[in-house]
């Protein structure tokens, strides 16, 4: 059986109120909790342009290749580190213009996986061999507000060392 994914009405409100304002592409993450059928995202936050970027006006046009992962990842372990008990980061989001087409498969795929390995090398235990670490990844086209939902699983990807 699949797994199910029960998302806050406030988070879809979130996710489709923002503004590429002449951007290509916005990232963040997902964040919510787990259960043994179903995960429940509760919130999405949005990853903070860096300074120097948002004065910058030659990079508002920017190619999903220039996606900063060393940033998203900071982006991400801060944000981790302010959740209370109980909720934990469940993936991430990017929303694209329609014109990126594809690219954005393999721009979240890395992310996701930036991300996950940030995470790995700051818990505090490993994983043993029946548990799964799973991100989810969720893309959204700007024009057509048409989403893809993906299951990443992670946990023999990296090693925490």
């Amino acid at each position: 059986m699949g797994r199910t994914y029960i998302v806050e009405e406030t988070v879809g409100q979130y996710l489709s109120n923002i503004d590429l304002q002449g951007k290509s592409f916005v990232s963040g993450l997902l964040i919510g909790q787990c259960s043994s059928q179903k995960d429940y995202v509760i919130l999405a936050t949005r990853t903070p342009p860096k300074e120097e970027q948002s004065e910058s006006p030659k990079h508002s046009k920017a190619k999903l290749d220039n996606l900063d992962e060393e940033w998203a990842t900071e982006h991400a372990n801060q944000v981790s580190r302010m959740l209370p008990g109980g909720l934990l980061l469940l993936g991430v989001f990017i929303i694209t213009t329609l014109e990126m087409g594809n690219e954005f498969q393999n721009t979240l795929r890395r992310l996701v996986f930036a991300v996950e390995k940030s995470m790995n090398k700051k818990r505090l235990w490993n994983f043993t061999e029946e548990e799964v670490s799973e991100r989810v990844t969720l893309h959204i086209c700007s024009s057509t507000k048409k989403y893809l939902l993906f299951r990443c699983l992670c946990s023999k990807v990296y090693d925490t060392k």
